[in-house]
């Protein structure tokens, strides 16, 4: 691991912990084993790094662009993207919680954590509307039912289960998707 990564590395850790206020410099370079001027060398600010922590935790919430997942059958692209949204943000809920948190005080970073998770609604969006179009299912706001789709996974995923005094384990995920997946595929058809 370079460098930069481990920068990288300690910063997500300690912003998961202890939130943007109460992480400092030093300690993030106390954490990467580097002193602070290198932490500053790399990236100017503590905002920088907080950006870049940012980035590399949404960047992993998309869905593939490609679309090389999709298959056709709606039931079960759907449910490709329920359940891995789901493992997504279940395995990143403190994180993502924090972040949305820190928004508060750090307003400039609302565009950086609602990036991915637009793109994907958009995403989907077009998806259903390609499946209205078929005539498989009634969608006249496909970006609505998009919204809906994704907030229900977001919803349980971070906020939910921070709830609860146990992670769901994979079968509880895969219900949870079937289940979400069922509700929405009842109001589309």
């Amino acid at each position: 691991m370079n460098t930069e990564e481990k920068i990288i590395q300690a910063a997500t850790l300690l912003f998961k912990q202890q939130g943007y206020t109460k992480t400092t410099t030093i300690s993030i370079a106390e954490k990467a084993g580097v002193s602070e001027v290198t932490v500053f060398r790399y990236f100017k600010t503590k905002e920088n790094l907080f950006k870049r922590v940012v980035m590399d935790i949404t960047s992993k919430a998309g869905i593939p662009s490609s679309g090389s997942f999709i298959t056709g059958d709606l039931e079960k692209d759907l449910l490709f993207i329920a359940y891995h949204a789901l493992k997504y943000f279940i395995n990143n809920g403190k994180t993502i919680r924090m972040m949305m948190f820190e928004t508060v005080n750090h307003p400039e970073i609302v565009s950086m954590i609602s990036e991915i998770p637009f793109q994907n609604i958009n995403l989907i969006s077009e998806y259903m509307k390609r499946q209205d179009k078929a005539g498989k299912i009634n969608c006249e706001n496909s970006y609505k039912c998009a919204e809906v789709f994704i907030s229900s996974l977001l919803g349980y995923g971070v906020g939910l289960t921070a709830l609860k005094d146990k992670e769901p384990d994979e079968n509880e995920i895969k219900e949870t998707a079937e289940f979400i997946v069922s509700a929405l595929l009842k109001t589309l058809k």
